[in-house]
């Protein structure tokens, strides 16, 4: 849990009710780490896109490789999102 002000599943509206829709269809929950970025609605959007650009396809290990580094990242983080 965020302890900075975010904006919950249940108060959001608009373009977040949007933004957290995606999310839940995608994801089946609202990863807690967009949460925090729900005072910005556009920068999720925006930050996911970054994320991708950089997470997957910016190296010569393929995706495969990048989505084991990423699992092994997340397992040692404690990470369910």
């Amino acid at each position: 849990m965020a302890y900075i002000r975010v904006i919950d599943e249940h108060e959001a509206s608009g373009e977040l009710d949007l933004v957290y829709q995606k999310y839940r269809d995608q994801y089946g929950v609202v990863p807690e780490i967009r949460k925090v970025l729900s005072l910005k609605p556009g920068f999720v959007t925006l930050y996911d896109a970054w994320v991708h650009s950089i997470t997957f396809g910016g190296s010569r290990l393929g995706r495969y490789r990048e989505e084991l580094i990423a699992v092994l990242g997340s397992s040692l983080n404690k990470s369910s999102h």
